[in-house]
């Protein structure tokens, strides 16, 4: 008898994590034009019909029937329907490790292939909601993110490897990104000087922990003003703020826009 196990099947699959926060079946017209927009999650987009395109300095993708896109987190883009946009879309977040995106530093939209039949099956599988009919629908997000990861997933792979060394500290920070967060606290945790795991994460990351736990923090703001009601002095205090006004300076020098700024240009955009 040949028994083969395969190496990091189980580790990998069980290190990944989806998190979708927001969905939609979008039915549009040229109101759909956007610009200079951020977001703190990745974008995937079903076409089902329509013309339109993604852009910024780096590169255009026209939007086309019968093709799934994804918008990578964290970078600029225009947005432009031409005519008429029909299409399914679901903002999410896949981990391997903890507070840190396939796509960080990805730069480029890219599109796929996708029988418009497909995306339509999609479409009605989510209406269902039905246990199996979900599964469907995870299943295929699952395939098609692993379609555009594939061109790059051994590089992945290695730089996730070489991140794991602060497994530990990621799981931290994801678990308190709030304004209080110091670095000593994490040392203490860790039972570490704080300034030895500072230069430690600085060598194997090639950023401040300092720099790291910010951009956590904003990230976690941007989302809690895109997907939540909260107010933005509600947001403050849930992010260990002391008021709102510390937290518009902060949220403003990080991001170069006020919180109700931002919340206002993209909470029409889907």
């Amino acid at each position: 008898m040949d028994n083969r196990e395969f190496e990091s099947f189980n580790d990998i699959i069980n290190r990944m994590n989806l998190t979708i926060l927001e969905h939609g079946y979008l039915n549009t017209g040229q109101e759909w034009q956007f610009y200079d927009l951020e977001s703190p999650f990745n974008r995937m987009y079903f076409v089902v019909s329509g013309k339109g395109r993604i852009y910024n300095a780096l590169n255009s993708v026209p939007l086309a029937d019968g093709r799934v896109y994804i918008v990578p987190l964290g970078q600029t883009f225009n947005y432009v329907c031409d005519d008429e946009l029909v299409m399914f879309y679901i903002h999410f977040r896949i981990e391997l490790i903890a507070g840190n995106d396939l796509f960080d530093g990805y730069k480029y939209c890219v599109d796929k292939l996708m029988d418009v039949s497909v995306i339509e099956s999609l479409i009605n599988h989510a209406r269902n909601s039905s246990l199996s009919d979900l599964l469907f629908c995870k299943g295929l997000f699952y395939q098609y993110i692993g379609k555009f990861v594939e061109p790059f997933s051994e590089d992945l792979i290695d730089h996730m490897n070489l991140m794991g060394v602060n497994k530990q500290v990621f799981e931290l920070v994801k678990e308190q990104p709030f304004a209080d967060l110091r670095i000593k606290h994490i040392a203490e945790k860790l039972e570490m000087n704080p300034s030895t795991l500072s230069k430690a994460f600085k060598s194997s990351t090639g950023m401040t922990l300092k720099s790291y736990i910010d951009d956590k923090i904003i990230q976690h703001a941007q989302e809690q003003l895109l997907v939540s009601d909260l107010t933005i002095k509600d947001i403050a205090y849930k992010l260990h703020f002391s008021d709102e006004f510390r937290f518009s300076r902060f949220f403003k020098k990080h991001t170069g826009k006020s919180p109700s700024i931002y919340r206002q240009r993209n909470n029409t955009f889907k």
